[in-house]
């Protein structure tokens, strides 16, 4: 098991004009997305949080009068004990405290209800970039176990399957799509599909190009 990285979070402000702050909890992640702004070597496995760590972002939390927490990687579902983590910042943060967790949904997660019980818990917010499995599979890479930096399209299916399990468990989901030329030549298509998985909010993200990788790659996004 893994331990997780150093505290990064910072403030902003949100144009709901909540006080936020972002957790990004791992940088640890399982897939290898072509557009990822995460500039640093990622690497996949189990992450686990102490803690040390949960009471730094409690105080936080406590320190800047924070309204809104959203936990980010890397991908927070591979940290294993993520739940209690939630649960722990939900019972020493106020009633005002609004928890979501930012996520590829393409990890093995089975705390649905456990998670569907926090009080402060808001919503998962799930990134889809594809209507159909051609199209999403172009953008999400997933890594090949055991085989360096191989990776393989990613499975849609199993994006849908989480997220029905996640409504099942009355646990609000928003999407997050990267706009990119798929998106402008088929919002149709993508509007259907977002319907069909019950899909109420919905925002769009530019690719983020603070690397010298994400700038190459950026006619690969729109062309």
């Amino acid at each position: 098991v893994k331990e997780d990285p150093k505290v990064e979070i910072s403030n902003c402000t949100f144009s709901c004009r909540k006080k936020t702050a972002y957790w990004r909890i791992t940088e640890c992640c399982n897939c290898n997305c072509n557009y990822c702004f995460i500039g640093r070597e990622k690497q996949p496995g189990d992450v686990r949080v102490e803690e040390e760590t949960i009471e730094k972002v409690i105080q936080i939390i406590e320190n800047n009068d924070i309204e809104k927490l959203v936990i980010s990687g890397g991908e927070p579902l591979l940290v294993s004990n993520l739940a209690d983590v939630m649960e722990r910042i939900s019972e020493a943060g106020s009633n005002k405290l609004k928890i979501s967790v930012c996520t590829n949904a393409l990890s093995e997660f089975e705390d649905f209800q456990k998670i569907s019980a926090i009080p402060q818990f808001e919503k998962f917010v799930v990134s889809i970039d594809g209507y159909d499995r051609a199209t999403y599979g172009r953008y999400k890479r997933i890594k090949v176990n055991g085989s360096g930096k191989k990776t393989s399209p990613a499975r849609l299916e199993k994006v849908i399957g989480f997220i029905s399990k996640a409504q099942k468990s009355k646990i609000n989901v928003a999407v997050n799509t990267i706009i990119t030329k798929d998106l402008l030549d088929n919002t149709d298509n993508y509007i259907e599909f977002f319907n069909e998985l019950g899909i109420e909010e919905l925002s769009l993200s530019a690719l983020i190009s603070n690397n010298s990788k994400n700038r190459n790659i950026r006619n690969f996004i729109m062309e």
